[in-house]
């Protein structure tokens, strides 16, 4: 192989030390993060959304911002995940919702959140929020607790005697009528990094935080942080006695909407580390080893989400009165939304067939229906005028770009087949013309990460399947999760008759930036008669927060 490699994952101990962000301790590696959290309410109906603001707490002696992907997972008390997002953070934190799925048992969940470098420590080091989701068709299941998995989390406390004040313009409003909240910092602004507000049923808020009291330094770094983005590891072994391949190539491909190839090389351990590009949804990914027999090796790719089995704190599910009432309420909210409020947004459908690829514009396009029918791949490329021809090596056929630039003999091509790369040009080449639409070419020099390529011979099938090609058998196909959108979506505001409000929360504001002025926001009163709360929760610069409530009703 004559592809120019250079090693692409930097050892973080250097970068630590040329950054200055060595501890100022006894470990290795710079303190892990903090984070508090919370969400529009503690009460949740099956099926729901939480809605919730994760703030990080800043760290002094770092001076950068080591995470920029948060993980938030809804968890029960035994640790399995119900479900799970990731979140673009900005310097503050991220804020956005996860789904509660519709068949879940009434219980106790914690919402939990980390970042992939928290997961150097562990569960532990995680900050969680106690909820209650109630399911009217399933009901509580007792669980027996594994002490010896029960994880040593606090209460963290709220911090006494510096209140902030919020009300609204009347204590008492009729159904669907427009209110006003004043929030008021009581000339303590500074002292906040970000604060969040809900109006809810007045007992619908309950939820304590919780976080490990250990220290938050380690000396072994498994999981580097992800600094700039999304990112995907793993390890890569000998089939036959288990041990680790350095120096060993590595190819990533993104299938579908967003397609992209990139390629990077295993460490002296046998890690490899791919930087993805901070798209949202799923996306299917094929990873492969390129440079070792297919017998030779098993890749091996690193959990996205934490999965060390942990017991978290659990007492009997039960509810107060005052929150059976509301939860009734919501129940029947939840059943009209489901029955009569309606959302007319469907998702685009997406053609992969004429995606733009990550090279951009080729220097010359192919079409297979506009010749005549040859009768095997080679020939297209040996008996028409294109930029590839076929040449053999050592009793090995290759391909040749033609160029006239002066470097592209000294790379081998890129070749891929439907955004995946293939590295064997003999099992191209016995392709079926009839299965391909197109060949994309480029005829220069082309780096990709820490590659160089001599050009790029891109095989585009008709049908999208990658030409029923026989794929390596090292690779491996991943339904990877990119990232959830920042952003909450709440139920609709109605005045209508032929609509019924169906809001379990009223308003929900995570991103509140405190100011030394009065800040009034506005939201619309509920259809249904009670007793509700604004509540604004804010969080210090030391990592104490503090609230503030009002109680107002509706008749």
């Amino acid at each position: 192989m004559k592809k120019i490699r250079f090693i692409p994952i930097l050892i973080l101990s250097v970068l630590i030390l040329k950054t200055g962000l060595l501890a100022q301790s006894q470990s290795q590696f710079p303190e892990v993060e903090q984070f508090r959290l919370f969400t529009d309410r503690s009460l949740y109906i099956a099926g729901e959304n939480i809605a919730f603001s994760a703030i990080q707490i800043p760290n002094p002696k770092l001076g950068i911002q080591l995470s920029s992907i948060l993980y938030a997972e809804l968890v029960s008390p035994q640790s399995e995940q119900m479900s799970q997002a990731k979140f673009l953070m900005d310097q503050t934190g991220a804020f956005g919702s996860l789904p509660i799925p519709d068949d879940v048992v009434s219980g106790n969940y914690f919402l939990r959140v980390y970042t992939k470098y928290m997961r150097n420590i562990g569960p532990e080091a995680y900050t969680y929020l106690a909820l209650k989701i109630i399911n009217p068709e399933q009901a509580s299941t007792s669980y027996s607790i594994d002490s010896s998995l029960l994880l040593p989390l606090s209460p963290i406390p709220e911090l006494k005697g510096n209140k902030i004040s919020i009300s609204t313009d009347q204590t008492q409003y009729g159904r669907n009528a427009k209110a006003i909240l004043s929030l008021d910092f009581n000339q303590n602004s500074q002292d906040y990094i970000k604060a969040s507000v809900s109006v809810i049923p007045e007992f619908a808020l309950y939820g304590e935080q919780l976080e490990g009291s250990g220290k938050r330094a380690f000396q072994q770094l498994n999981y580097p942080p992800e600094m700039k983005g999304l990112s995907i590891s793993g390890l890569l072994k000998n089939q036959q006695n288990d041990s680790v391949i350095p120096n060993s190539s590595i190819t990533l491909s993104i299938i579908g909407e967003g397609r992209d190839f990139m390629a990077t090389m295993t460490d002296s351990a046998g890690k490899y580390l791919f930087a993805l590009p901070n798209y949202q949804g799923r996306r299917d990914l094929f990873l492969c080893n390129e440079n070792q027999a297919d017998s030779e090796t098993k890749l091996l790719i690193d959990n996205d989400f934490c999965r060390i089995p942990v017991q978290l704190p659990d007492t009997v599910f039960q509810l107060t009165e005052a929150e059976k009432a509301v939860v009734l309420n919501m129940a029947v909210n939840k059943q009209l939304k489901d029955n009569f409020v309606t959302y007319s947004a469907s998702p685009k459908k997406y053609n992969s067939r004429f995606n733009t690829y990550f090279y951009g514009t080729p220097t010359e396009i192919v079409r297979i229906g506009n010749y005549v029918e040859l009768p095997n791949l080679e020939e297209y490329f040996n008996e028409l005028p294109t930029l590839v021809k076929v040449r053999k090596r050592m009793g090995k056929k290759y391909f040749k770009v033609l160029s006239n630039n002066a470097e592209i003999p000294l790379f081998d091509p890129l070749i891929l087949i439907d955004g995946v790369a293939i590295d064997n040009a003999e099992a191209v080449l016995a392709l079926s013309p009839q299965q391909l639409d197109r060949i994309e070419i480029i005829n220069t020099p082309y780096i990709k990460g820490a590659f160089t390529y001599g050009g790029i011979i891109h095989l585009i099938s008709s049908e999208g399947y990658f030409a029923n090609i026989d794929l390596p058998e090292n690779g491996l196909f991943l339904d990877f999760q990119f990232l959830s959108a920042n952003h909450f979506k709440l139920d609709q505001e109605t005045d209508s008759a032929e609509f019924p409000d169906a809001r379990n929360t009223l308003y929900w504001n995570p991103d509140i930036t405190p100011t030394a002025n009065n800040q009034e926001l506005e939201f619309q009163t509920p259809s249904t008669p009670g007793r509700y709360k604004a509540i604004i929760r804010a969080v210090t610069h030391q990592g104490e927060y503090v609230s503030g409530s009002f109680v107002f009703e509706v008749r």
